[in-house]
């Protein structure tokens, strides 16, 4: 929930926190925007009519307001949860300018020498001085000449330097400099030092102390970190040569070059910047990106020790959890800081399509543990008003397919209504229907709660809770562990398809069944991680096999020469061998090391151990990735849920938990839709993302107990009478649109006592075409004040189902539509399969039938109904909530409609569409399919 940080009024904003419960969430993350900010348009900042010292973030007013929130989440049955700072980057007030712990970036002053010497002045801040000399024609630096010479060239404040022979010299200036950077005017911290991270506590320490006196720190379930949007050029902190030298064994001083690859940077812009040009792809002879990895390695060790546990240290005292974004769209490694929070979370607006994004994070949940893993979804930029929650279901069917079992929903605005000191009308300054815009009117999606299809939330939330306590249950089961070194795991906005960003099969793997994590040296680092009966991890995830693939290097880009990998994870990988992992190497085996200060030792002692990992009877090579499941067969091993290889168009993903009593498995169908999800154009308008392609195959289920169905739209439980034994598995036939899933449970124990009964589907009956419907459409707009909306009444009666925008009254209209048909049956008899087959439905749908609202998908819209109809007349009623884009549309003047500043908006990419609303059907009709019973 983003909030305009405490200027707020106290019965507003708990009605919305009521809102927010009654829509069936149990926790709500409260994000403090500046009070007056609109997006993040370019423009002067003018002074700010609400007085921030008075409303800001870190005043009184604002720990009233955490009161508040905390207090109306508490009797309604939730949680909050709270940024570490006001939104992010993570910032304090108990930093100044000069303070040590604030945001630090390694600046460089690049020295190009015309002679042979160079005099000059030395900055205050400059703590080392470079020199080297460059190529010949060239700007790489030879690699051998780097060295420090801060001792012999500075002298009283002044730098003074002679080559010691003739070339082309360069001196580099290397200094700790401020960014200066301010987050609602407080300092951004150094989230790679403890006096960044001590300041933050130290602020929260009496803010906890008086919400533990009010009784209210109890429905505070923790802090949030966002992703890392701070602003340094290349990040730093002061302690980190000392910490490196130690950690690695090398001066890292005289090869920093390769950190900011030779270009000048720091000192420019706002922040900072990156000036001139710089060595190449690989500079410093090769060696450039062997001394990145290191920097990076050492990177993540401070992130993790100096700023993740100590906050996650500070909230457990409390019985509270930090939930933090790790190492989102920074050079770290994010199987690693995923150990350090009670909760890690993803965010889907970067990852995108790519369950392997997804699953980056997932090894490490799994291994540590931990109960949730979360996902922020979805982020549309360029869709606000225009996010259905069929946008939202792509995202998070496929978030859970890939090892998420948490959603937190972006994202619900306060409506603005403010009372103090320079408010406008009774909001905060610059609302407009339907209220504050934390984003902007055209920015990121998106303002549920002012949607019309907010009103359906409740049946989204109910799917979304209970397939996330099904992925809660027990422990993992997962099939393969698949070894990655990388600094950098966001592959974002790319064309990169499913199966395609991490391990680059193609989606073969997934397809045929096998799940898989990505797991990095520290998860398999940490004590108790063992081999017991050829399972890594037994007691957890209890991986049957490792895949050793190293085509891409550190970067995610294709290894060109030798494959590398660090001598830790060799020897690491190969004891893991030893105690009977199976482990199959793809393509050729790494032969050097991916880091700069074992480079040397590498060239031996990796090629050694491969070797005596090969000669291992459980080891096998795979030529490439289309060998690898051969490999994995030769090893007697199967996936826990096996999909036929013959049946190429059943795209099928599966999640496995496994309690004492139940197996529960998981089945998604991520369809066959080449595009993956991905939105060209960023663009309002239809839904790009739904994959199409249904899958109708049999999966073979490898484990014990009677099967059933659990419907997470319904709750009921059905039992699987298609469901064949045979030895050690079971064979269940499954059937799933695209975009669709099923959750399916063996019962061990037989503790599954009430089971639905479920009519038996044969659609050999009596076909009824509807297309008279009677249509009232509740229009959406301005009300009289800036947060309330007028709901006018248009009664249509239709002759064939049409878009609201080829109705005359509808073309421009959002809201709710109530659709009623009539059928008779002249006979009927109980117990006789009905489906209704909505065909298309823009956006989100409830289905009565004889005034009883009968459950169903908001994926799937053929609905059973045989339990509600009766002989004779039968009322048939359909309401289609949509968003209000089209309304907003329709309010934007003509002249500004696709422009930077259209609607008030902030990114203006495409302009707004039309979006075809309501019920569609097929070629204009809704079908009643009655079963042969009939």
């Amino acid at each position: 929930m983003w909030i305009p940080q405490a200027a707020v009024d106290e019965v507003a904003l708990r009605a919305q926190i009521r809102d927010i419960a009654q829509a069936g969430f149990g926790d709500v993350e409260l994000v403090a925007f500046d009070i007056e900010r609109s997006g993040f348009g370019p423009g002067p900042r003018t002074t700010p009519k609400v007085d921030p010292a008075v409303y800001g973030w870190g005043t009184p007013a604002w720990t009233q307001t955490m009161k508040t929130v905390l207090d109306e989440a508490g009797r309604n049955g939730m949680k909050a949860t709270f940024t570490i700072g006001p939104a992010w980057p993570v910032a304090t007030p108990l930093l100044k300018a000069d303070s040590p712990g604030v945001e630090i970036q390694l600046a460089c002053t690049r020295i190009d020498l015309e002679g042979d010497s160079y005099t000059g002045e030395y900055p205050e801040d400059a703590f080392a001085v470079v020199a080297g000399r460059r190529k010949t024609g060239v700007t790489d630096i030879e690699a051998a000449t780097l060295r420090e010479v801060t001792a012999e060239a500075v002298r009283d404040g002044r730098l003074a330097w002679t080559a010691p022979e003739s070339g082309c010299w360069s001196l580099f200036v290397y200094r700790n400099e401020r960014v200066g950077e301010m987050k609602s005017g407080f300092y951004v911290v150094d989230h790679f030092s403890l006096d960044g991270t001590h300041a933050v506590l130290d602020y929260y320490k009496p803010v906890f102390r008086d919400l533990q006196e009010a009784g209210l720190l109890k429905y505070l379930s923790g802090l949030f970190g966002d992703s890392l949007e701070y602003n340094s050029t290349v990040d730093w902190t002061p302690a980190l040569p000392d910490v490196f030298k130690r950690l690695k064994g090398y001066d890292l001083v005289p090869l920093l070059p390769a950190l900011h690859n030779g270009i000048s940077s720091g000192g420019g812009g706002m922040y900072g910047g990156i000036f001139g040009g710089g060595f190449g792809k690989d500079p410093l002879d090769g060696k450039g990106q062997l001394v990145l990895n290191d920097y990076y390695s050492v990177l993540t060790y401070l992130f993790n020790t100096n700023h993740l546990q100590p906050i996650q240290q500070f909230l457990e005292g409390y019985g509270m959890n930090l939930r933090y974004q790790t190492a989102y769209g920074k050079h770290m490694e994010q199987a690693s800081t995923s150990m350090y929070v009670g909760i890690p979370e993803g965010e889907l607006m970067m990852i995108r399509n790519s369950f392997d994004n997804i699953r980056a994070q997932a090894g490490a949940v799994h291994i540590v543990g931990r109960g949730e893993y979360n996902a922020e979804l979805q982020a549309e930029q360029g869709k606000n008003h225009a996010q259905s929650w069929q946008n939202l279901l792509f995202y998070a069917q496929r978030a859970y397919a890939a090892g998420v079992n948490n959603i937190t929903l972006h994202g619900f605005t306060y409506s603005g209504r403010f009372g103090g000191p320079g408010n406008e009308d009774g909001f905060v300054p610059g609302v407009s229907w339907p209220g504050w815009e934390s984003f902007g009117r055209d920015g990121f999606s998106n303002n549920w709660g002012s949607e019309p299809i907010w009103e359906m939330a409740p049946l989204v939330t109910g799917f979304l809770a209970r397939t996330g306590y099904v992925l809660k249950q027990g422990k993992p089961a997962v099939d393969l562990a698949v070894f990655r070194e990388s600094y950098w795991d966001n592959e974002s906005f790319t064309d990169n398809h499913d199966g395609e960003v991490w391990y680059r099969d193609g989606g073969l793997l997934q397809d045929l069944g096998w799940s898989y994590d990505f797991v990095a040296l520290p998860n398999l680092e940490i004590p108790g991680v063992q081999v017991s009966g050829g399972r890594l991890c037994p007691d957890g995830p209890a991986y049957k096999a490792l895949l050793l693939d190293r085509s891409l290097d550190s970067s995610n880009e294709l290894v060109q020469g030798p494959k590398t990998i660090s001598i830790a994870a060799a020897e690491r990988i190969l004891a893991l061998a030893c105690a009977g992992l199976p482990v199959v190497i793809i393509g050729d085996a790494p032969s050097a090391s991916s880091y700069y200060g074992e480079a040397e030792d590498g060239f031996e002692r990796i090629p050694a151990l491969m070797a005596q990992l090969k000669s291992l009877p459980a080891v096998r090579v795979a030529a490439d990735f289309a060998s690898v499941p051969a490999a994995l067969q030769s090893l007697g091993l199967e996936p826990d849920a096996s999909v036929p290889v013959q049946n190429a168009s059943a795209k099928l993903i599966s999640a496995h938990r496994r309690t004492e009593e139940v197996d529960y498995f998981y089945v998604y169908n991520r369809g066959t839709n080449a595009n993956s999800g991905m939105q060209p154009g960023w663009s309002y308008g239809q839904l790009r993302e739904t994959p199409y392609g249904a899958a109708e195959t049999t999966v073979a289920f490898y484990c014990e107990g009677t099967p059933y169905y659990l419907d997470a739209w319904t709750g009921a439980v059905e039992a699987i009478p298609a469901a064949v034994r045979i030895g050690n598995r079971v064979e269940i036939p499954i059937s799933l649109e695209g975009n669709e899933s099923a959750i399916i449970a063996f019962d061990r124990t037989g503790s599954f006592k009430t089971v639905k009964a479920v009519p038996e589907k044969k659609n050999t009956g009596e076909v009824i075409s509807m297309r008279q419907w009677t249509l009232k459409a509740e229009c959406w707009g301005p009300g009289p004040e800036a947060d309330k909306t007028a709901k006018e009444i248009v009664r249509v009666e239709l002759d064939g189902l049409k878009p609201w925008t080829q109705i005359p009254g509808l073309d421009q209209a959002s809201g709710i539509g109530r659709y009623s048909a009539t059928v008779r049956l002249k006979r009927w008899k109980q117990g006789t399969h009905a489906e209704l087959d909505l065909g298309q439905v823009n956006y989100s749908w409830r289905v009565f039938v004889n005034g009883v609202e009968v459950p169903c998908s908001q994926i799937d819209p053929k609905v059973e109904i045989g339990p509600q109809l009766r002989r004779g007349r039968n009322r048939i009623e359909v309401i289609v909530a949509t968003t209000l884009n089209n309304r907003i549309k329709a309010l934007t003047p003509p002249a500004r409609q696709g422009t930077a500043d259209a609607s008030g908006g902030i990114w203006g990419r495409s302009g707004r569409t039309e979006d075809p609303y309501g019920l569609i059907g097929k070629e204009g009709r809704v079908l009643l399919t009655i079963g042969s019973s009939y």
